[in-house]
């Protein structure tokens, strides 16, 4: 329950999160930009920084979101080779 009129608050849907499905963000009266898309944007950074297990700092969603996608690249590759080289080694004793 939210008690008072003076709060401000923020649902951002998070629908590539693993862990969260919406969160709500209550903002500070007194600290408040009146940019909806800045609101939003720094709510999902931090959001995304607590998922992951960023520590705090001055790293957006975008390029939280470039990090994971370029670990799930390098996880790909990773498997890829690891099938590749397995396959090398089998190929010589099936001749």
């Amino acid at each position: 329950m939210i008690k008072g009129v003076n709060k401000r608050i923020v649902e951002v849907s998070l629908p590539e999160s693993i862990y969260f499905e919406k969160a709500v963000v209550f903002l500070r009266a007194e600290s408040c930009p009146r940019d909806e898309t800045a609101l939003e944007n720094e709510a999902r950074s931090s959001i995304a920084r607590l998922e992951y297990g960023l520590p705090p700092s001055d790293v957006s969603a975008a390029k939280i979101k470039a990090r994971i996608a370029a670990g799930r690249a390098l996880n790909f590759l990773f498997r890829l080779s690891v099938i590749a080289c397995g396959a090398a080694a089998v190929i010589p004793l099936i001749k």
